[in-house]
C-alpha cells in the first residue's frame, strides 16, 4: 500500500492529528476513571500502532509527547471526577428535653463540619433510659442526671470509656407575674399551689426539686399539691399557660420562654449538682460517629452555644 493511499484512508491512525483528538479529550475529561483508562489505551495505540496493513504508521516523538500530555490531563481530571460526596451519616441522639433547643441550633453545624445528621429524640432522661433498656436505636444518650446514666452503665448499655460530664444547670422558681414567693418555705402557702415540677419518679428536674424541698423541710406539705409534669419543659409550660401559679424548673428553660418571671434561684447546696452526662450507647450501629459527635459537643467549637443558652460548661 502506498503512503498516499494510506493517508486517504479515513480509518488510518496516522490521519488523526493532535487537533483531531481535541473533541475526544474534551469528551473523555468528563468520564469516570474506567472510561478514561480506555481512552488512555487508545492514545497509546495511536503512538505505538503496529505495522499492519497501514505501512505509513511509525513512531513520532513530537506526536507522542502531545498525546501523552493529553493523557495526563484526562487522567488527572478523571481523579477529580471520581471523588464522591457521601450523604451525611444519621446519628440518633436521645437527649434530655432541656437540651433540645440548643442541640437543634447546633445540628446544621454538625452536618456541615462532621458530615453527621443529628436525629434528636428529646424526652425526660428517665423515659429515654427506659427506651434504651428496651432496645431503642439511639447512638448517643445525654441525661440530665447521673442516676439514669449509672443505671444504664450497670446494665452494660453504654460505652463507659465515652462517658463524660458536659454541662451544668441551676434550678429556679418561676411565676407569671412580678409577685411571687421569696423562698422555698413560702411554697407551702396555699396561694402558690398547685406547684408545677417534673415528676420526681423519673424526671431529673423534679428529682432535684424534691431534694431541695426535703432539705428545706416543706416537701411533706407540698407533695400532695404538686403538679407532676412528664418533663422539665412541660413543667414550665404549666406556669406559662396559667395552670399553676409557680413552678420549679431549670434556669435555662426559664430564660427561653416568654411569659414567666424568675422569682428566685434555688441554692445549689440544697440538691445534688445538676450535671448533663453523655455517653455512646453500647452496640450502637454508628458508635464511631456517635463518639465523634460527643467529642465535638465537648469542644470549644460548641461551648459558646451552650454558654449562650445559660448552661455552664464543665471542664
Amino acid at each position: 500500500m502506498s503512503s498516499a493511499r494510506c493517508f486517504a484512508d479515513a480509518g488510518c491512525p496516522a490521519q488523526r492529528t493532535t487537533n483531531d483528538l481535541t473533541p475526544i479529550i474534551k469528551s473523555a475529561s468528563g468520564r469516570k476513571s474506567k472510561k478514561n483508562f480506555i481512552f488512555i489505551i487508545d492514545c497509546l495505540t495511536l503512538i505505538y500502532a503496529p505495522r499492519t496493513s497501514c505501512q505509513c504508521v511509525r513512531f513520532r516523538p513530537v506526536r507522542a509527547f502531545a498525546l501523552l500530555a493529553a493523557v495526563t490531563v484526562v487522567a488527572l481530571s478523571g481523579c477529580g471526577d471520581e471523588q464522591t460526596h457521601e450523604a451525611p451519616m444519621a446519628v440518633r441522639v436521645d437527649a434530655a428535653t432541656s437540651l433540645c433547643s440548643v442541640l437543634q441550633q447546633l445540628a446544621p453545624a454538625a452536618e456541615r463540619e462532621l458530615g453527621i445528621t443529628v436525629q434528636l429524640n428529646c424526652a425526660s432522661s428517665g423515659t429515654l433510659a427506659q427506651q434504651i433498656l428496651h432496645g431503642s436505636d439511639a447512638e448517643v444518650f445525654i441525661s440530665a442526671s447521673a442516676i439514669w446514666m449509672d443505671h444504664l452503665e450497670k446494665k452494660g448499655l453504654i460505652v463507659s470509656a465515652t462517658r463524660r460530664n458536659l454541662w451544668a444547670n441551676q434550678l429556679v422558681v418561676v411565676t407569671q407575674g412580678d409577685d411571687g414567693p421569696g423562698s422555698l418555705d413560702d411554697l407551702a402557702d396555699a396561694r402558690w399551689q398547685p406547684m408545677a415540677m417534673g415528676d420526681p419518679d423519673y424526671v431529673p428536674s423534679g428529682q432535684y426539686a424534691r431534694q431541695a424541698l426535703r432539705r428545706t423541710g416543706v416537701w411533706d406539705r407540698l407533695a400532695a399539691h404538686a403538679a407532676r409534669a412528664p418533663d422539665a419543659t412541660a413543667a414550665l409550660m404549666h406556669v406559662a399557660s396559667g395552670q399553676c401559679p409557680v413552678g420549679i424548673v431549670y434556669a435555662t428553660d426559664a430564660r427561653r420562654i416568654s411569659g414567666v418571671t424568675v422569682a428566685f434561684t434555688i441554692d445549689a447546696d440544697r440538691h445534688d449538682p445538676i450535671r448533663y452526662v453523655a455517653a455512646v450507647v453500647n452496640g450502637a450501629t454508628r458508635a464511631s460517629a456517635g463518639a465523634r459527635l460527643l467529642d465535638w459537643l465537648a469542644s470549644a467549637t460548641t461551648a459558646h452555644a451552650f454558654a449562650g443558652a445559660g448552661f455552664t460548661v464543665v471542664d
